[in-house]
């Protein structure tokens, strides 16, 4: 008795033309002709003809104005000289639509040239980038600023006033985790302003602060010494829309300028919360006006552990709490 049976492939082959030329042919069916009228390629009826939409993209791209690739560079120049330091995902929503290609390829750019400097911040097991202008990156956005500047008029986005200052280098790298999440705040708490047509006139970090009301103490302590310190930094704060209290003035993270279409003004204090934060904290920042956004909690118990909880008297939380 043989273990193995041997096919006869031509056996086999001769069976399976049998087979097909046997079996009831399948009616033909229609394809739907192009829109552009050649059969040789048909589309498929549901498919949008102008093309797929990308998903990264927060809103249909097709109904926004089309921007250069020298325009977004100039958004990413301009919004890390104002905040300072930026973290990807914040660069990748706000000057690019929420599409990570183009920002990285625009970033990796930018890196080569030597107009932006890199840090990562160590959080969970991979960290994420921030990113910040180098000195060359910082005086090329004040020239790109100048120009968008001039051409005001044939632009309909916001322009920033010549007084805004922009930064360059990372600040304390201690503070970066706590530092690129400034920028989210200040533009969420804008954007309802934004889309009734307001505008960001001017955005004063926290350093900058500092360093004006200690201008001003020091020219009155040279005036008429420590009483007329205190007096001409009062006024100073006040000049600029920050509240005195008997024990100093509270300096928020940002203090930004709308202008309304109107004319109207407004100055609006934004401090971004940790978990550190206690609710005495908490309620000097609200006394001082300020709007205060805080971090979305860490989920587990090692998380809460590592990183501490978010404070539940944080009325404002950032829509995302990280930087990836």
């Amino acid at each position: 008795m043989a273990l193995f049976h041997r096919w006869d492939a031509r056996a086999v082959v001769d069976e399976v033309r049998r087979r097909r030329a046997a079996a009831p042919s399948l009616p033909e069916i229609p394809r739907p002709p192009r829109l552009d009228g050649d059969p040789r390629r048909p589309v498929n009826e549901l498919r949008d003809p102008r093309g797929p939409r990308h998903r990264g993209s927060r809103g249909d791209r097709r109904d926004v104005a089309r921007r250069s690739r020298q325009e977004r560079e100039d958004d990413v120049l301009v919004l890390l000289g104002v905040f300072r330091v930026a973290s990807r995902r914040s660069v990748v929503e706000r000057c690019f639509d929420g599409h990570p290609f183009a920002a990285n390829r625009t970033l990796a750019s930018l890196r080569k040239r030597g107009l932006v400097d890199v840090h990562t911040v160590e959080r969970g097991r991979y960290g994420y980038q921030v990113f910040a202008l180098s000195g060359t990156g910082r005086d090329l956005a004040a020239r790109r600023l100048r120009k968008r500047r001039a051409a005001a008029d044939a632009r309909a986005d916001p322009l920033l006033e010549q007084e805004q200052r922009l930064w360059q280098g990372m600040g304390d790298a201690r503070q970066l985790e706590h530092d690129h999440n400034v920028v989210e705040a200040v533009l969420q708490d804008a954007e309802p302003a934004l889309a009734s047509g307001a505008r960001i006139r001017r955005v004063r970090l926290e350093s900058e602060l500092r360093g004006f009301l200690a201008a001003a103490d020091d020219a009155g302590r040279r005036r008429g010494g420590p009483a007329e310190a205190r007096r001409e930094r009062a006024r100073s704060a006040q000049s600029i829309g920050l509240r005195v209290f008997a024990e100093g003035v509270p300096l928020p993270d940002a203090l930004v300028e709308l202008e309304y279409p109107d004319g109207t003004r407004t100055v609006r204090g934004i401090e971004v919360a940790t978990g550190k934060y206690t609710s005495r904290q908490m309620a000097q920042k609200r006394e001082a006006g300020f709007r205060v956004y805080g971090l979305q909690g860490f989920r587990g118990e090692r998380g809460r552990k590592r990183y501490g909880t978010l404070n539940k008297d944080v009325e404002f939380p950032l829509d995302w709490g990280g930087g990836r």
